[in-house]
């Protein structure tokens, strides 16, 4: 159970014009009537984005000289155009969204917020997204395991007092808010802090040591000691092994 996505158009979100459910729709002659008693000139039925869809239209003539123009449409064409359903699903729509507006569909929707409330805790608390096993019956019994856990931890909140937890933010939305706080306002200049530029201005400037050779030796003037590397023996192989054989 869910409530019907109201009308979006501008003249629904203003409240200031004629949405869509101010026209009255025949489906049998196949035209609509607008507030002013305006009948509409052509009836299209095609297809939007994979859907069948009804396209009227209202004659331009008749439009452009009436005194609510402005309040029906900001159409380049200076007329009113609407899209509507095919005839089965517009009067399931109106319906819907005409039953939605009784207390009686108001007092059966609040139950879905303590059925929703009670999957989540039962999916955090037991992961029952996701069976462990194979089988009916022993899902069943996993689901009974499941809704004892959850008895079970309600009960334990009941006894020791455990307040309820509040609704859950998004990342994202706890970081929008610290950027909206932290942001400085419109027209402000930020100002730079002169005690740190006068740090970096007593800093000594130093250059990196060079790795290799003569540069190395000249940094900042100081004479570096050179490496020293043993001495290679030249000496042949045999003679090596002579002298060691007389030894």
């Amino acid at each position: 159970m869910t409530p019907v996505r109201a009308d979006r158009s501008h003249q629904a979100r203003g409240k200031t014009g004629y949405e869509r459910d101010a026209f009255t729709i025949d489906f049998d002659h196949k035209r609509a009537v607008c507030p002013q008693n305006a009948v509409s000139s052509t009836w299209n039925e095609t297809r939007y984005k994979s859907e069948d869809v009804i396209v009227v239209t209202f004659p331009a003539g008749t439009c452009t000289p009436c005194p609510v123009r402005q309040q029906c449409t900001t159409s380049t064409q200076r007329r009113r155009q609407l899209t509507l359903r095919p005839r089965r699903l517009h009067e399931t729509l109106q319906h819907a969204r005409a039953e939605q507006t009784t207390n009686t569909w108001k007092q059966r929707y609040r139950a879905r917020a303590g059925i929703e409330g009670t999957i989540s805790q039962a999916v955090a608390l037991t992961g029952i997204r996701k069976a462990r096993y194979a089988g009916i019956g022993k899902v069943h019994l996993e689901h009974n395991f499941a809704a004892i856990a959850v008895n079970l931890a309600r009960l334990d909140a009941w006894w020791t007092g455990t307040p309820l937890q509040r609704t859950r933010t998004t990342h994202l939305a706890r970081v929008h808010r610290h950027v909206r706080q932290d942001r400085p306002r419109l027209g402000t200049r930020l100002r730079r802090r002169p005690a740190r530029r006068a740090a970096r201005r007593r800093r000594p400037a130093t250059r990196p040591v060079p790795r290799r050779g003569a540069d190395r030796r000249r940094h900042r003037g100081r004479a570096l000691p050179r490496r020293t590397r043993p001495t290679p023996d030249l000496t042949p192989l045999t003679t090596r092994r002579k002298i060691m054989k007389h030894e």
